[in-house]
């Protein structure tokens, strides 16, 4: 689909995707329908189904746009990605209510020593 459409358009269509499904969501919460539950799962289906399409384009754009070789500039990607990821679970974390301390206790107490 990438090569047809072209990774800008696909991106586009992903984000808009994803987008409306939460939108849906967000309707969802604000109302309150006899269906709501089966609702929901089907707008986080839309919301997960376009991850593919996202990662897919996002891929194909690092490589086309980078600045630098492409090998170099797919492993900033992938690095970026990676960071992304993990900050993206420790925030998730301390918003939950644990708090980042809760997850790097181990850490501390063994730099202290």
């Amino acid at each position: 689909m990438v090569r047809s459409l072209g990774a800008a358009w696909v991106l586009r269509g992903a984000l808009g995707l994803r987008l409306l499904a939460f939108l849906g969501m967000l309707a969802l919460g604000l109302t309150h329908l006899g269906s709501q539950v089966w609702l929901a799962l089907l707008a986080f289906t839309f919301v997960v189904l376009a991850w593919s399409l996202l990662s897919v384009s996002g891929t194909a754009l690092a490589a086309r746009l980078s600045v630098i070789e492409e090998g170099e500039g797919m492993g900033i990607f992938n690095a970026v990605t990676a960071v992304a990821g993990v900050m993206g679970a420790l925030l998730g974390a301390g918003l939950q209510g644990g708090g980042v301390t809760t997850l790097l206790w181990p850490w501390q107490s063994w730099a202290s020593h």
